[in-house]
């Protein structure tokens, strides 16, 4: 039996993609899949109640059923010390084989114990893999699937002659930075005489991002938060996706996800030359990569000016998805690497 510990619910997009989905299509492919309560987030290892205490003695009592043959499958659970505690305290006589999967430069304690502990680790991107190789020799990169099916049926067929839309999804506290360098982008796209709109689909409302896309000529709306399958609607509606970003470790380890959404979906997109964009977009092929905001205004006026272009890359870049990060393309990887494990010693 293969057990997914999800980081949340199937609301989080990276239990979505990372748990839910995979879990699923591994069932269908015939293999014994179970997926376990997501573990209870504590917001200190000092904060004892009975409520911690109840889910300790019954997360307890769930572990201790698990036998030799089984695979643990922890999926970014690194705010969650005593599931960690007794999984690993019951492999010492269990024997099963346990996973750390994760997506990004979340890096505290408990992840540092599982890079470190885990028989297998999986990770994202290419940054995250020579992280992940420091603490552990065991290392598979596993990029965030796409469920095609589900996205194709939202694939862009017509773009816009007049207003080309651009588009940015993401959770704008924690892009802040990225998005300046967009403002910044658009005014001189602006001030150089390109017409264009801009939507923002962010899970939350940010006042001090809005303010930064007040501009002459611009006309801008922020949308969401959306649930999971609204996504790629919403994507399709975008002419061109973007995605800027500072040079720091934490962008570098970034899985280039919401550009291989909306490349899903038959979207341009343009993103920074850091880290598994680098990866992912072959540049003027099936994206664009940029640097500095005089690259960027270059790249995005030259599709903001030629539809035929956008219809051109937002075709290459879906194949690209196709072939190489859709879940019906990584499933047999996921297979592949179950399989090995579970013949390891």
């Amino acid at each position: 039996m293969i057990y997914f510990f999800p980081k949340g619910s199937i609301s989080t997009p990276s239990s979505r993609f990372r748990a839910f989905y995979v879990a699923e299509r591994l069932q269908k492919s015939g293999l014994d899949v179970a997926i376990c309560r997501s573990p209870r987030h504590y917001s200190s290892v000092f904060n004892i109640t009975f409520e911690r205490i109840r889910d300790f003695f019954s997360n307890l009592i769930f572990v201790a059923r698990f036998s030799r043959s089984d695979i643990i499958f922890l999926q970014k659970t690194i705010f969650q010390p005593e599931i960690i505690y007794l999984i690993f305290l019951f492999r010492k006589f269990r024997g099963y084989k346990v996973i750390f999967d994760i997506d990004d430069l979340s890096i505290n304690g408990i992840a540092k114990f599982l890079f470190r502990k885990a028989d297998l680790v999986i990770v994202s991107s290419h940054y995250l893999q020579k992280i992940a190789l420091w603490y552990n020799s065991f290392v598979e990169l596993v990029p965030t699937g796409i469920p095609l099916e589900d996205y194709e049926k939202c694939r862009k067929k017509k773009y816009s002659a007049s207003l080309p839309a651009i588009g940015w999804m993401g959770s704008v506290n924690t892009h802040r930075k990225n998005l300046k360098l967009l403002a910044q982008v658009f005014k001189k796209l602006l001030d150089d005489g390109n017409n264009f709109s801009f939507t923002l689909i962010s899970y939350a409302p940010d006042n001090e991002v809005d303010k930064m896309f007040v501009m002459p000529g611009l006309k801008f709306r922020r949308l969401g938060p959306f649930s999971g399958d609204q996504i790629p609607i919403e994507a399709g509606k975008f002419d061109i996706s973007v995605m800027p970003l500072e040079d720091t470790s934490r962008n570098r380890a970034k899985a280039s996800f919401k550009l291989i959404e909306s490349m899903a979906v038959g979207v341009p997109v343009v993103g920074s030359n850091i880290g598994e964009n680098n990866y992912l977009i072959k540049n003027e092929e099936n994206g664009f990569l940029a640097a500095g905001i005089d690259e960027w205004a270059e790249k995005l006026s030259l599709l903001l000016k030629d539809e035929a272009l956008r219809k051109k890359i937002g075709e290459v870049g879906f194949e690209t998805v196709r072939k190489f990060y859709s879940l019906e393309t990584l499933i047999p990887k996921y297979i592949s690497i179950l399989k090995r494990l579970s013949r390891a010693d």
